[in-house]
């Protein structure tokens, strides 16, 4: 009789656990396809006020790897490579580092590649791609990448916002984190004819299926 209650009692837990997982899995994806759609609805607002130009859902084939981001924004100093991190509890790590690690709320650890160094590779892949005869005067880079997280992902206090020319914000900071780097820039303006040239360049290759340029 102690035996079979214990196999049930293992049983049970072994269940728990499986469905406890994949209810994790799921709400990820979930989460992922939300902050995927309320980002996108900020960013058209931002960018129809400020004049920008947004694409959607870039994947692009590069140097035999993908490329793929969540949005590219082209404002009037630069265009943006953004990266959704789609993830709940808390973040470990230094800015610096390959890999983070990240407490769920099971307290449950995994360890993730540093999205930041993910999303500067692919801000540099596309710039190369895109090519030198877009770069302007006295500007080094024309891409800069930005990853987005959910606004209740606690972080560790030795994250910075801001790292080697990569950029963290909150979702809530997204649109006026974005505002304060144009604000800052000491570079010119893109010309007019540049940043339709690079976004439909960029849309016209794109793999991400049937979107529009907001």
């Amino acid at each position: 009789m102690n035996a079979l209650f214990i196999t049930l009692f293992i049983l049970a837990w072994i269940v728990t656990l499986f469905l406890a997982s994949w209810s994790f899995v799921s709400t990820g994806a979930n989460q992922k396809n939300r902050l995927h759609k309320r980002l996108g609805g900020k960013l058209v607002k931002f960018a129809k006020k400020n004049n920008y130009l947004l694409v959607p859902d870039v994947s692009l084939n590069i140097d035999k790897g993908k490329v793929k981001v969540d949005f590219f924004l082209l404002g009037d100093k630069y265009c943006y490579c953004i990266m959704i991190m789609p993830r709940n509890g808390a973040l470990v790590g230094f800015n610096e580092d390959a890999k983070w690690t990240l407490v769920n709320p099971t307290l449950r650890q995994e360890i993730l590649d540093n999205p930041m160094y993910l999303c500067k590779d692919y801000a540099n892949r596309l710039e190369q791609w895109l090519g030198e005869e877009y770069v302007t005067d006295g500007l080094d880079k024309i891409i800069l990448p930005v990853v987005v997280i959910p606004d209740s992902l606690a972080l560790d206090p030795n994250l910075k916002s801001e790292f080697n020319d990569c950029y963290m914000f909150r979702m809530k900071y997204a649109c006026q984190g974005i505002e304060n780097i144009e604000k800052r820039a000491k570079v010119f303006d893109f010309l007019p004819e540049t940043v339709e040239t690079i976004a439909n360049r960029v849309y016209a290759l794109s793999k991400g299926g049937n979107h529009k340029i907001a």
